[in-house]
């Protein structure tokens, strides 16, 4: 049986894939799973099986009895195996007790420290703040507060803008001892970057990171089985040569040629073996994550969302008022 053909015995059963949503199943090599079943049943079984099981609102595509079961076009990524809602880290009840402690030893401290005290008393003279002078204060760039936040990041381990609006107004900052961040950098000739970072104080229980990371990579839709280590040494083969200013651009027969007196320990018997595992493989060059992960709403981040809008609404009233 082809990929073409089970891709249509998938179809009688009421599992409908869009061209992009079966190329995706390639490249996650469901399909090769499937063809991997000794008996044509059983191979169809196992594809219809993972379209019920891993649709997504990219591609698929999936109906029973005439009822859709996929996304819509514009709904959100809630089948896939994703926790619904912001992303937050889960905490054991003792690491949420022992990150209370830290924090208030922390500010008990650093209201005592001299830069915190000074800044309170020469710009706080009346005290600590309301939230409303506090963003009067803050949108107004006060001179020093920008390095009393950093000063209290490095030193006493608080989020910038929690510590700031701590000094200002006295409000406890959030106890988050484990950050989640990522960051992307987009090339058009490389590929593009993805990095999770995690940080957290070395008292943290392993068993925390494990699914933290897992939770990460559902949100950014990473792929769930990953490029078998002979084809991904095929792809650098072939983007070895592909690279090589001195070497002509051979077809993959030759390519596959040489492969093979090279390694004859992981051989192709067919050419077109060869450039399918190619293929596959250098598509994840060119994978692309989700990063519109919805993060948790702290305080803070409330904040900077009032400011951002604020700051947009200046900006179109005086775009509004320039004479044309």
């Amino acid at each position: 049986m082809t990929d073409e053909e089970l891709r249509i015995e998938a179809e009688k059963r009421n599992r409908v894939v869009t061209d992009e949503g079966w190329e995706e199943l390639t490249d996650q090599w469901y399909v090769q799973d499937a063809q991997g079943k000794d008996f044509d049943e059983d191979k169809i079984a196992e594809i219809v099986r993972t379209i019920d099981s891993a649709r997504t609102k990219y591609w698929l595509t999936a109906r029973v009895g005439g009822r859709s079961l996929a996304n819509s076009e514009d709904g959100p990524y809630s089948d896939s195996g994703a926790r619904p809602g912001p992303f937050a880290v889960d905490l054991a009840e003792r690491e949420r007790e022992r990150a209370l402690l830290h924090l208030e030893a922390q500010t008990r401290a650093a209201a005592k420290d001299a830069r915190v005290r000074g800044f309170r008393e020469h710009d706080l003279s009346g005290g600590l703040l309301a939230p409303e002078d506090a963003e009067q204060l803050l949108e107004s760039g006060r001179q020093g507060l920008e390095a009393l936040g950093s000063y209290l990041h490095k030193y006493y381990g608080m989020h910038e803008g929690e510590a700031k609006w701590w000094v200002l107004t006295g409000e406890t900052p959030s106890a988050r001892p484990v950050r989640v961040s990522y960051r992307t950098a987009e090339s058009l000739d490389a590929p593009d970057v993805y990095l999770i970072t995690i940080e957290a104080p070395p008292w943290i229980s392993p068993a925390t990171f494990p699914g933290t990371f897992v939770e990460m990579r559902r949100r950014m839709h990473a792929e769930r089985k990953q490029p078998e280590a002979r084809s991904v040494r095929v792809a650098r083969f072939v983007e070895r040569l592909r690279g090589d200013p001195t070497a002509d651009n051979s077809p993959f027969q030759d390519m596959c040629r040489r492969w093979n007196e090279e390694h004859s320990d992981e051989a192709f018997s067919k050419s077109r073996s060869f450039e399918k595992a190619y293929e596959r493989t250098a598509k994840t060059l060119r994978r692309q994550y989700n990063g519109e992960i919805e993060r948790e709403q702290t305080p803070e981040l409330r904040r900077q969302h009032a400011r951002l809008k604020k700051m947009d609404a200046k900006l179109k009233a005086a775009h509004e008022n320039t004479p044309k």
